[in-house]
């Protein structure tokens, strides 16, 4: 990236971030976020939704867990409506239904209010572990 004429600042680095997520090389992906920090840019909410959704197509669901929690815990950025659902729709696809939906639970008390995308995303998993015997 640095060594061609594109641009290089945070909108570029998180289209580069969330290439390497969707191919599954979340790894570069966290490379990129170093560079972040060494351009002078703070890793914003796009970054942060963009890699915990990585680690979750990458069925690295503890990974992503813990980066929602240091995010969290740390105040690094506020999380948003993309980042909450991207994080219950993970735990969904990766069987944790009950965690998501108790996720739902704590969300509504404090920072944010779901809405009926959010509910039918756990439904929608609840449904489907029903149709599978589970």
């Amino acid at each position: 990236m640095y060594s061609t004429k594109f641009p290089v600042n945070q909108w570029t680095m998180n289209i580069a971030v969330n290439c390497y997520c969707l191919l599954n090389r979340v790894g570069f992906g966290f490379a990129i976020l170093g560079s972040f920090f060494k351009c002078g840019y703070e890793p914003d909410v796009t970054t942060f939704s963009t890699l915990i959704n990585g680690l979750f197509l990458d069925d690295s669901v503890v990974e992503a867990e813990k980066l929602f929690k240091k995010l969290l815990t740390r105040k690094l950025c506020e999380p948003n409506e993309v980042t909450i659902l991207t994080v219950i729709n993970g735990l969904c696809r990766a069987g944790h239904t009950l965690t998501a939906y108790d996720l739902l639970g704590v969300f509504e008390k404090t920072i944010w209010k779901p809405d009926v995308l959010s509910y039918s995303t756990v439904i929608d998993s609840i449904q489907g572990l029903c149709n599978s015997g589970r």
